[in-house]
């Protein structure tokens, strides 16, 4: 399973996937920048693991995109559920590292 995780490197936030299995977790990414750069990392991870014949056109869902978000007064489909695919589902951070690297940083701030 993959989680997502911030840190706090180098004065920067930074984001990354790690697989844990067990007791070990084995980094996925890259440090990304932005949660927008991790969502389409996820994306194209989880195309790229699947080998059979991929029936959506675009890798994006498409009502997450205003460009051609479906119109609800045309559309009786329920358009507020997530979706079913993984890649459709929102992200959210599982593991925050940054919160006690920023701790320790004002710690050491207020004692000088």
């Amino acid at each position: 399973m993959l989680r997502l995780v911030k840190d706090f490197i180098d004065y920067q936030f930074t984001y990354f996937w790690v697989e844990s299995s067990g007791k070990k977790a084995r980094r996925m990414s890259k440090n990304l920048p932005t949660l927008e750069h991790a969502r389409e990392w996820i994306i194209d991870y989880h195309y790229g693991q699947y080998s059979g014949i991929e029936r959506r056109v675009a890798k994006q869902d498409r009502r997450q995109n205003s460009n051609i978000k479906l119109n609800p007064i045309l559309c009786k489909r329920n358009t507020t559920s997530p979706g079913r695919r993984v890649t459709d589902k929102p992200i959210h951070i599982d593991i925050d590292l940054s919160k006690k690297k920023i701790k320790a940083l004002q710690d050491s701030a207020c004692e000088q």
